[in-house]
């Protein structure tokens, strides 16, 4: 087992500006929560907040919603959709008629919010937009 004692020197300049800074125990403990998605009980352990917050210099009140399961399904969703944005931005006149990046693209979008209600992108609404324009585009010339 790690040392969970508290170092608050190592933590992040803002987390020393916070209050808990003054008061915080001695040690971090384990934190038990629900999951945000799926609903099952997971830890935030006293030796992961020590990381977080020392090492990585998260902020201190930053909290675990997701399981693991679900933090790494987020992950793997949020790498997906990045490097479609990334291709969108360097062949974006290619892509706006590749119906099925276009898809693939607004099925990663759409399966973002259950983990991370406060994904907000305006992309599904451009993404739906011009797939209908395909589709009439398609329908046009039967």
């Amino acid at each position: 087992m790690t040392d969970t004692k508290i170092d608050r020197e190592r933590w992040s300049a803002s987390s020393r500006q916070s209050y808990i800074y003054q008061c915080a125990g001695e040690s971090y403990a384990d934190i038990h929560y629900e999951c945000g998605k799926c609903q099952s009980a997971a830890v935030f352990s006293a030796e992961e907040q020590k990381r977080a917050f020392e090492l990585k210099k998260n902020y201190i009140w930053q909290r675990r919603r997701l399981c693991p399961a679900c933090n790494a399904m987020l992950w793997r969703l949020r790498t997906r959709e990045r490097a479609c944005q990334s291709r969108w931005c360097s062949e974006r006149k290619v892509l706006a008629r590749d119906e099925g990046f276009m898809r693939e693209w607004l099925g990663i979008l759409e399966a973002i919010p259950p983990f991370a209600p406060q994904f907000r992108n305006g992309m599904p609404e451009t993404l739906t937009r011009l797939l209908q324009r395909l589709a009439s585009a398609g329908a046009g010339r039967r």
